[in-house]
């Protein structure tokens, strides 16, 4: 969140949300003190938001309870101030009651962090999300990793169409770019075959496995044999051949 609060930095683990200051606005808070700490259920957030609030009467700083939606790195709440109060950086939304509307949006760098945090310890669900919205931000937009490893996660929860689409755009990408070693490209060739492996695709797949196979046979040739997502092809003729054929990764 940047606005006249200050700059706030969120970062999200499967079960909480938490925000930093981290650079100062129109309130007295110090740098790195907590000003957003809830619990997560799914989508939903409860917990407390602290800020400056301005009129006569009015307590300030003040910790109130806030209730809100995450959806891809960023929050939208709801606080409720007495009569008469207004606090900085915040939207009013009723009059009866008194209600301001909270947003905040995780920086980029966060949601990156906090995704790989997550992956990290397997928990892709949690993970999702957060590279949901990494990959639909700018700086995500000649990002061939990221959009891989989006695709992969969404291969893991056994969402194979868009897990396909979105490696389509990393393999794309990484054609473009300068920067992608051929050993990425062929993890990418390799989750792209997995992906249409689940969705039925068998001769793409094993066309995709091939070119994984040329492109650079060490980064994959462990996983050919043993990876669950390749399950639908054990049995295919051409993936018989294909692990017939080959001696091991040079």
């Amino acid at each position: 969140m940047v606005g006249e609060l200050g700059t706030i930095e969120i970062t999200t683990d499967r079960n909480e949300a938490r925000g930093s200051l981290r650079k100062a606005g129109r309130c007295a808070f110090e740098v790195g003190e907590t000003l957003v700490d809830a619990a997560i259920s799914g989508t939903v957030l409860v917990g407390t938001f602290a800020t400056c609030v301005e009129g006569q009467g009015c307590q300030t700083p003040t910790s109130l309870p806030f209730m809100g939606v995450f959806s891809e790195g960023s929050i939208t709440g709801f606080v409720t101030l007495d009569r008469g109060c207004t606090a900085p950086g915040l939207e009013l939304k009723s009059e009866k009651p008194q209600t301001y509307k909270i947003k905040m949006q995780q920086t980029f760098e966060s949601l990156e962090r906090s995704a790989k945090k997550a992956l990290a310890k397997k928990d892709f669900v949690s993970a999702l999300p957060l590279l949901s919205g990494a990959v639909k931000r700018p700086e995500a937009q000649s990002n061939a990793q990221l959009h891989h490893l989006y695709g992969a996660t969404l291969n893991a929860v056994e969402s194979y169409a868009e897990g396909k689409r979105a490696i389509k755009v990393a393999l794309e990408l990484a054609k473009r770019g300068k920067n992608v070693k051929d050993e990425d490209r062929a993890v990418m060739l390799f989750n792209l075959a997995c992906a249409e492996a689940n969705l039925h695709e068998e001769d793409l797949a094993i066309e995709h496995l091939n070119e994984a196979l040329q492109v650079n046979r060490a980064a994959v040739w462990a996983d050919l044999s043993s990876d669950p997502e390749l399950e639908p092809l054990r049995t295919h003729p051409e993936f018989q051949k294909l692990l017939g054929g080959k001696k091991g990764p040079r």
